[in-house]
């Protein structure tokens, strides 16, 4: 186990809490906040992998500090701050007892209920006070009835559970692990929904991507029977084959370039529509978009190799007979 922690806030739960805090600004009017408040001992934000952006993150040290530590993220400091950096900015409203809170460092935004969350402001405090004097020990905090234990390790975290299970039990006896699960779990079911329908999608766009590959080749074919005179007069008159397979490359290029433009367009105009589908990805994103033109012009030479070959292989007599 390299790290643990123990708080309210569980990463894609849904139990959130909203704390109304009044901010004191150096130099300025005191600012008014609303924001989700969350009680996590030390170690939490470890466990989490929190980025720090500035300042430092919560230690056991800090139980014995006459100011009670505050961690906020990027959303409180641009929402309520105006991108100032809080370091040292005093709390008012999350103590009962009237104690002021300090911020002492400054985390980046956590999308606590999925991918597709917006950025809320944040604010992580220690507990109120410790529930053992030995401020070592990474559970010797007093901790909501309601809690969420996280835990990062180098091997196997299934490994853990047994153990775990007896901490817990030493320190509340009331208290049980019901829902263990590992955070990639977690994730991976916060987002099934989106993944089915991204594979529906892709699914249809690969049969979509298939007939018109089939549609293409059966038109292009048409279009060179319906040529075979022209190609053996041609050929009869000393075309090379090779400008004779172009002819019929230029042909469908002239075919397809169009389609490839307007499906262009219709997708541009699609992706307004699958916003909500497009989890974690931009609506115009320049990689597909850029992409799609080259697939669409591998499928049609794909489509026109058949036929070019062909073409190639007509013999002049044959062609002027054939009519």
């Amino acid at each position: 186990m390299t790290s643990a922690g123990v708080g309210n806030m569980a990463p894609l739960g849904t139990k959130t809490v909203s704390t109304r805090l009044t901010v004191a600004v150096p130099g300025r009017e005191s600012v008014t906040a609303v924001s989700r408040s969350y009680v996590v001992t030390p170690g939490y934000a470890e466990a989490l992998r929190l980025r720090l952006r500035t300042g430092r993150l919560l230690t056991r040290a800090d139980s014995a500090s006459a100011t009670q530590p505050v961690l906020v993220n990027e959303a409180f400091v641009q929402m309520f701050l105006n991108g100032v950096t809080p370091l040292g900015f005093t709390l008012d409203g999350l103590s009962t007892s009237g104690s002021r809170a300090e911020v002492v460092g400054v985390v980046a935004n956590v999308r606590k209920d999925g991918p597709g969350d917006v950025d809320q402001p944040e604010l992580y405090m220690m507990p109120a006070s410790p529930l053992r004097h030995d401020r070592d020990h990474p559970f010797a905090y007093e901790i909501p009835r309601d809690f969420s234990l996280v835990v990062r390790t180098g091997g196997n975290p299934v490994g853990l559970v047994p153990g775990l299970r007896e901490i817990v039990r030493q320190l509340r006896r009331d208290a049980a692990l019901d829902d263990v699960t590992t955070l990639e779990a977690r994730t991976a079911e916060s987002v099934r929904t989106e993944r089915f329908a991204a594979a529906v999608m892709g699914g249809f766009s690969a049969v979509a991507l298939i007939l018109a590959a089939v549609g293409l080749y059966t038109v292009l074919s048409y279009r060179i029977s319906t040529r075979v005179r022209e190609i053996g007069v041609r050929t009869a008159l000393g075309a090379d084959p090779r400008a004779v397979a172009w002819l019929v490359v230029g042909d469908a290029l002239r075919v397809t370039l169009p389609g490839m433009v307007a499906g262009l367009a219709g997708a541009l105009l699609a992706s307004r529509l699958l916003r909500a589908l497009l989890v974690g990805i931009e609506t115009y994103d320049p990689v597909a978009i850029a992409t799609a033109p080259f697939v669409l012009a591998a499928v049609a030479l794909v489509a026109t190799l058949v036929p070019a070959r062909r073409a190639m292989r007509v013999d002049p007599l044959r062609a002027l007979r054939s009519e």
